[in-house]
């Protein structure tokens, strides 16, 4: 057996939602939260992975980044039915640090991303 994508070391894939066909070229293709690495618990120091929202592209098994900013820790996504939104939760501000923990209070978003059509 062999997979059909391997994730990029470190980015923490959570969730994903499948577009509708209101998003004509990019209908069926999967949209999925990376919430990131959670260093220094999981790798060395080094630049920060995944903390982004990606896209798979099924006909191909690519999988290309389409947003990262403002999005701190994407952990949702879903389309909504009926305007074909769309929608990604953002966990907000989360860190791990040689101290532990640290979180920020009020720093979680519900974003709209919009149509792709």
């Amino acid at each position: 057996m062999r997979a059909l994508l391997r994730f990029p070391p470190h980015t923490a894939a959570t969730k994903f939602g499948v577009a509708p066909p209101a998003w004509n070229a990019r209908a069926g293709h999967l949209y999925i939260a990376l919430f990131g690495d959670e260093r220094p618990m999981t790798a060395p120091a080094g630049p920060r992975a995944g903390r982004c929202l990606s896209r798979i592209d099924p006909a191909t098994w690519t999988i290309e980044q389409v947003l990262t900013d403002p999005l701190i820790r994407p952990i949702d996504v879903g389309f909504r039915p009926g305007d074909g939104a769309l929608y990604v939760v953002d966990f907000g501000w989360f860190e791990l640090t040689p101290q532990g923990v640290e979180a920020r209070a009020g720093s979680g978003t519900v974003w709209r991303i919009g149509t792709g059509g």
